[in-house]
Parts: structure tokens; C-alpha cells; sequence
């Protein structure tokens, strides 16, 4: 059976020669194809994001708010799901709370992942509706990747109250 072409002879270890190595002797190493570049995320990107992404949340502009948005994103436990999701989501919560103030409170360090970077943060809030408020603090996960014309995107959101 021949080899795939993805799988090559090794050529990192001191050996002998190919040519002086019966076929069935050379160990096979797969070498996976090159990905391309990814950018890193700067503490400052990442700060402008959670920033952008808090001011968003105060607003009651739907598609601003999902501007920030990948087509898919990994959203709280629905998993999976398309930016109708999300527009639906945020909706019902603006009509809930036509009010609301985000105010970061704490810093923003991003993580590396294999397409972008995870920011993780925790922020407080003020919400007003229907005569009736709350306030307090909350944390928030983002996956960011790569979007549009060197933007980021989320595509992954998490979160709770404290």
C-alpha cells in the first residue's frame, strides 16, 4: 500500500540516507499543511473590543449591536447559532430593558486561541424597565477571531451575574 502524499519520510532525525534504507524501514511522520498567519490580538484591541462591545450593549440599535458579530457565533448554551438568533435574543432584551449602563470593571488581557483570542472581563450594570431596575456585576467571555476588512468578530459569547 502506497503512502499518502501528506505523509513524508522524516527528515529531522540523524539517519541514514533514504536511498540506503530498505522502504519498509523509514518511518513515516504526517506533517500537516501550513496554516495560514493568524494576527494576535493586542491587550489594546482587545480592550477597544470589550469597550465597543459594552457601548453596544447600552444601545437599543439592534444592528449596531450585531455589527460586532460573526455569521455564526457559539452563544451562551443555544451553542451554535446565526446572527436571527442573536437579533431575537437581544431584542427581547431591549424591550425588557429599554434602560441600561455597562461600565467595565476590571481589565481585559486577551488569550490566545487557534483563530483569535478569548477576553474575559467583568463589568457592572443599571437596568430600567417597566418600572422596574437592577444593578450589579457581571462577567463576560468573547471569542474573537479574525473579520472583515482587519476587524474582529465575535463568534463566541458567555456570561453571567455575579
Amino acid at each position: 500500500m502506497a503512502a499518502p502524499a501528506s505523509l513524508v519520510a522524516s527528515p529531522l532525525f540523524s539517519r541514514p540516507a533514504p536511498s540506503e534504507i530498505e522502504p519498509d524501514e523509514m518511518e513515516e511522520i504526517y506533517i500537516p499543511p501550513q496554516q495560514p498567519a493568524r494576527r494576535t490580538i493586542t491587550s489594546a484591541q482587545g480592550q477597544w473590543v470589550v469597550n465597543e462591545y459594552l457601548s453596544r450593549q447600552s444601545s437599543n440599535d439592534i444592528s449596531w449591536i450585531l455589527d460586532l458579530y460573526g455569521s455564526r457565533v457559539r452563544y451562551y448554551a443555544k451553542g451554535r447559532v446565526g446572527q436571527s438568533a442573536i437579533r431575537a435574543d437581544k431584542q427581547a432584551y431591549v424591550s425588557r430593558w429599554p434602560s441600561r449602563t455597562n461600565t467595565l470593571a476590571s481589565g481585559v488581557r486577551p488569550q490566545p486561541t487557534d483563530g483569535g483570542a478569548t477576553l474575559r472581563f467583568d463589568y457592572d450594570f443599571t437596568v430600567a424597565g417597566g418600572g422596574r431596575d437592577r444593578s450589579g456585576r457581571a462577567w463576560a467571555e468573547l471569542d474573537v477571531a479574525d473579520g472583515d476588512s482587519g476587524s474582529y468578530r465575535i463568534v463566541g459569547e458567555r456570561g453571567g451575574v455575579y
